[in-house]
């Protein structure tokens, strides 16, 4: 394994991981499809804008849904001066249908 050089950038702990191996095999899981909707036009979706959400919240009823994502952001938090401070966090957004 190796490890990322910046955790807080990346979505994963370790790059080219080899070697891996089947303990067990689980239970089959449901063929349905985790979304309920067909998605809204393309439009529609940028004027509604994504939505921020509980990590809590993502976890349990949006995480298997393909709409939503957890991913790294870059948040800069003197808007005044873009090269100052940024932080560096996971955010949670979905498609609100």
């Amino acid at each position: 394994c190796v490890p990322v050089p910046d955790p807080d950038m990346e979505p994963v702990d370790y790059y080219k991981v080899s070697k891996l191996s089947v303990i067990a095999k689980g239970e089959p899981g449901s063929t349905s499809s985790p979304w309920e909707l067909v998605p809204p036009l393309l439009e529609v979706y940028r004027e509604r804008g994504h939505r921020r959400l509980a990590a809590r919240t993502y976890d349990t009823k949006c995480r298997s849904c393909m709409w939503g994502c957890r991913m790294p952001v870059e948040i800069i938090v003197d808007n005044w001066n873009p090269r100052g401070l940024r932080k560096y966090r996971f955010e949670v957004s979905v498609m609100v249908l």
